[in-house]
């Protein structure tokens, strides 16, 4: 039993901190990022994960790629998610066109932060 326990207690602190989520709050908006989904990767491309409430029952996580050099971005993913993490609607964006970040954005914000470390 305490055998069990002790293999239980073990996995749980390996795995929760992989599950883990750090949720930031973009500046007047209720469109928030996550830090941890935040990917580094080649030709100054990031890609992270973003959550916006669309009412008191769903709300959506977008994964998007910004190009840090361009100043552009584009969209990779998005789900809907019910409040019990539920998610109902799945889409890729396979071939989405790079967009310029519009100025006072949502986007702008989230480049100065991800782009700017």
């Amino acid at each position: 039993m305490k055998k069990n326990l002790l293999l239980f207690l073990l996995l749980y602190f390996l795995i929760m901190p992989v599950m883990a989520e750090d949720w930031t709050l973009i500046p007047n908006t209720n469109v928030s990022y996550d830090k941890d989904s935040i990917e580094y990767g080649d030709f100054g491309v990031v890609r992270v994960i973003t959550k916006n409430p669309v009412d008191n029952i769903y709300e959506t996580r977008t994964k998007l790629s910004i190009n840090c050099n361009t100043q552009r971005f584009n969209y990779f993913e998005t789900k809907l998610y019910d409040t019990y993490k539920r998610k109902y609607v799945y889409r890729e964006f396979p071939n989405s066109n790079w967009q310029d970040i519009p100025r006072n954005s949502n986007l702008r914000y989230l480049y100065n932060d991800v782009c700017h470390k």
